[in-house]
């Protein structure tokens, strides 16, 4: 006969499946949220590229409008303008008044950083008023 034992009895080891399951949903969520975090990052970056083109467009169009509007003042002015270059909006336009018959034909070249556009305009000096915009 064997001894009786006071108190609980010590059960044999199993192991604990409840601890690896949650190490397994913990690993799929940590990776559904690097997904989440990568495909955000990359959003903004490409929104960030995006705003910035929108802001360098904004400006090389303000350059574009504040260089022909001083160029038909010029001509306005003074008939016999014959262009120039101005230096405005942190960008250079340059500017060459050529006679088309009875018209002014002002062709412009804008530069503001890495970006670059060329316009001409026809101008009628006796009606003071535009004939073409050719971008």
């Amino acid at each position: 006969m064997e001894p009786v034992k006071l108190g609980q009895t010590q059960r044999p080891f199993v192991p604990n499946k409840n601890g690896y399951v949650l190490i397994i949903v913990v690993l799929i969520l940590a990776s559904v949220f690097s997904v989440v975090l990568v495909k955000i990052t990359i959003q903004s970056i490409v929104a960030l590229k995006m705003s910035t083109l929108k802001i360098a467009e904004s400006n090389l169009s303000a350059l574009e409008k504040s260089c022909a509007h001083e160029n038909l003042i010029q001509l306005t002015r003074n008939p016999a303008y014959t262009g120039g270059t101005f230096s405005i909006f942190a960008g250079t336009c340059t500017s060459v008044v050529s006679t088309n018959g009875s018209n002014k034909n002002i062709t412009l070249t804008f530069s503001q950083g890495i970006y670059n556009d060329d316009l001409v305009i026809t101008f009628d000096p006796t009606q003071k008023k535009i004939v073409a915009w050719d971008n």
